[in-house]
């Protein structure tokens, strides 16, 4: 019972981090600092890849958490500012 608690404030501090860094990101966007870097990306796989990272948050919930592709569907951004908007 303990070691599942200590894992489960593991993942929420990990979770915290991940949020306060994109916060950071989100405010060297707003004032110029943070360029983007474009390239050509699958947004179907970027996005299985964000519904596997909240997936667990979604569980922890009683949520379902689905995404549907249909083949590749190639983007031209910045792979990480997607991610992160996606997430």
């Amino acid at each position: 019972e303990y070691r599942q608690l200590l894992e489960d404030c593991r993942s929420i501090g990990q979770q915290l981090s991940q949020q306060v860094e994109r916060l950071l990101l989100l405010a060297r966007l707003d004032a110029g600092v943070d360029m983007l870097r474009p390239q050509e990306i699958d947004a179907g796989l970027v996005a299985e890849q964000c519904v596997s990272l909240v997936r667990p948050l979604a569980d922890a919930r009683d949520l379902t958490l689905s995404l549907r592709r249909n083949g590749a569907t190639r983007l031209t951004t910045d792979a990480d500012k997607f991610r992160e908007v996606l997430t």
